[in-house]
């Protein structure tokens, strides 16, 4: 598997290397072959998860590394919808950043030996796997809205200081970024809430209420509740775009901590 990864760092890192130059040297032929690149990458990545898949048996979301790998997975199919729909070279060119730091720690996690679980037969349940995999593409989405605040903070700080460069060029307006925060905390919130569902379904039957107790499913009810508020608060329209902004970052903050958790405090998620 570690070739396969330095594989997919290989590809990815020319995609992002080509973006990059296309920023300063515009060319139809580098842009095409950026996205060539990238939609390659994306279906070695496919491929790669459906072969893990046949051979273990199980859908592959049980270790570090898989659940590291998924995540990996879901961010370059976020590049891949932005390429597509947002013509935004600059979100794309950081999404695939984060994906370049994600493969690197599946190498980490691949060194230490995380790639083999060992579990009995009543976690592979079906609901357990539906959890896992709504919440890490929630997790996903969230990572896109992040990114999307960390943006709208930028381009409104330089805007107010009346400072022009390549970067305010390059990205949309405040406007168009604040409703992409909108609609991906929306899309996020939803598979989150749904993730979450699927979970306590799961762990009612093997746990009963006791999970309730578990430090990451409390942290996991205040992310929901976090991004419930800016939902509200948006519609409302009881906050400004700058708030919003800065509360999406404070929750995806939260989102990163409960990710966490796992391997760092004791919790019935330490099997992963």
């Amino acid at each position: 598997m570690n070739g396969w990864i330095l594989f997919l760092l290989l590809i990815y890192s020319s995609s992002f290397g080509i973006r990059m130059t296309n920023q300063f040297i515009t060319s139809f032929k580098l842009k095409k072959w950026a996205k060539i690149s990238l939609l390659f990458g994306g279906l070695l990545h496919l491929l790669i998860f459906l072969i893990n898949f046949i051979e273990k048996g199980y859908f592959p979301l049980l270790t570090i590394f898989e659940v590291l790998y998924f995540y990996s997975f879901i961010m370059i199919i976020l590049a891949i919808f932005i390429q597509q729909f947002f013509q935004v070279d600059v979100f794309e060119i950081l999404i695939l950043f984060v994906l370049f730091i994600g493969l690197i720690l599946l190498l980490l996690a691949e060194s230490v030996g995380e790639t083999s679980p060992t579990i009995d037969e009543h976690f592979l349940s079906r609901f357990l796997f539906l959890h896992i995999g709504l919440t890490l593409t929630s997790y996903g989405v969230f990572s896109l809205s992040a990114l999307f605040s960390i943006f709208f903070l930028m381009y409104d700080r330089l805007l107010k200081q009346k400072k022009w460069n390549l970067l305010t060029k390059k990205m949309p307006s405040l406007q168009r970024l604040e409703k992409n925060i909108f609609l991906a905390n929306l899309f996020g919130t939803l598979l989150l809430f749904m993730g979450l569902l699927f979970g306590s379904i799961w762990a009612t039957s093997f746990f009963h209420l006791k999970f309730f107790y578990d430090l990451k499913v409390i942290i996991s009810i205040i992310v929901f509740i976090m991004y419930l508020v800016f939902l509200i608060q948006r519609q409302k329209g009881n906050w400004i775009s700058k708030q919003l902004s800065q509360w999406n970052l404070l929750s995806f903050v939260m989102v990163l901590i409960n990710f966490l958790i796992s391997y760092y405090f004791e919790s019935f998620h330490h099997w992963l």
